[in-house]
C-alpha cells in the first residue's frame, strides 16, 4: 500500500513531467522523402508522429548536450506505420472518409451500379439500417457535422 507522501510525491512528479519541455532531434531527417506531395501537413504530421514516439520512449533514448531527446530509427518506422494507418483508404487525410464511408464507397463501386436503396446498401454493408442512413446523410450533434464523404468527387 502506498504511503500519502509516496502518492503527493508521484503526484508532483505527473505535473513536473507535464510541464516539461522536451525537445525532441531527428538526426536522420534530411534522409526522409515524402511520395504526396500533394499535402503539405503530410511531413510536418509524419515528424510530430516521430517525436511523440520518440518522447513515450525517452526513458530509453540517448540524448543531446542539452537534454533533448535523439529519435531513432525504430521511432521512425512505428511512426511510418501509424500515419500509413491514418492516410490509407480508411481514415484518409486526404479525402477525410471514416472507415464506414471507405468502406461504403468501395462497395458501391464493387457492385457496379448507378443509384441504390439504402436497403441495398445496408445489405451490402452489413450494417442497420440506421447506420446508413447516417452514413449517406450524415448526422448533426452540438458541436459538429459529419458525412463528408458526400463531398468527394465522381
Amino acid at each position: 500500500m502506498h504511503t500519502l507522501l509516496h502518492l503527493v510525491l508521484t503526484g508532483r512528479a505527473g505535473t513536473q513531467i507535464k510541464a516539461e519541455i522536451l525537445p525532441v532531434w531527428i538526426p536522420f531527417a534530411r534522409r526522409i522523402q515524402s511520395s504526396a506531395t500533394q499535402n503539405r501537413r503530410n511531413p510536418a504530421m509524419l515528424f510530430d508522429l516521430i517525436k511523440c514516439h520518440a518522447r513515450l520512449f525517452s526513458l530509453q533514448r540517448d540524448r543531446d548536450a542539452d537534454g533533448g531527446v535523439i529519435a531513432r530509427e525504430e521511432d521512425f518506422v512505428a511512426a511510418a506505420k501509424l500515419f500509413s494507418a491514418l492516410s490509407g483508404t480508411a481514415g484518409s487525410q486526404e479525402m477525410k472518409l471514416t472507415k464506414n464511408e471507405a468502406a461504403a464507397i468501395a462497395t458501391v463501386a464493387r457492385m457496379g451500379i448507378d443509384m441504390f436503396t439504402i436497403r441495398e446498401l445496408q445489405s451490402a454493408l452489413g450494417l442497420s439500417y440506421h447506420q446508413t442512413y447516417r452514413l449517406l446523410h450524415g448526422y448533426t450533434n452540438n458541436r459538429t457535422t459529419s458525412a463528408s464523404w458526400r463531398n468527394v468527387r465522381r
